[in-house]
C-alpha cells in the first residue's frame, strides 16, 4: 500500500520544466547555465522561488529515479517523455 501511496505524479508544470532540461542537458549545459536560462525566461520553482541550480539538479535526479522505478514495477521502457511497453 506504501508503494501506492509513494507514487505522486508529476505536476504539469514540472512536466513542463524538464521538457526544457533535458535537451539543454543532451546539448551539453550544465544545471548552472539551465538554472539561468529558465531563470530569465521567468520560471520559478514548484514553490514560487528563484530557480537555482541545485532545484534544477533535483529534478533531474528525482525524474531519473521515478522513471526507473515505473520501468521495474510495471515493466515497462520509458523513452523520450513517453511511454513504449514490453510484451
Amino acid at each position: 500500500m506504501t508503494s501506492v501511496l509513494s507514487e505522486v505524479p508529476q505536476s504539469h508544470y514540472q512536466t513542463r520544466l524538464l521538457s526544457i532540461i533535458y535537451p539543454l542537458l543532451d546539448e551539453g549545459w550544465n544545471t548552472g547555465e539551465i538554472s539561468r536560462f529558465l531563470s530569465e525566461k521567468g520560471y520559478l520553482s514548484a514553490r514560487g522561488k528563484p530557480l537555482l541550480s541545485k532545484h534544477v539538479w533535483s529534478m533531474i535526479k528525482k525524474d531519473r529515479v521515478r522513471t526507473e522505478r515505473l520501468e521495474e514495477k510495471h515493466h515497462i521502457k520509458v523513452i523520450d517523455m513517453g511511454i513504449i511497453r514490453n510484451n
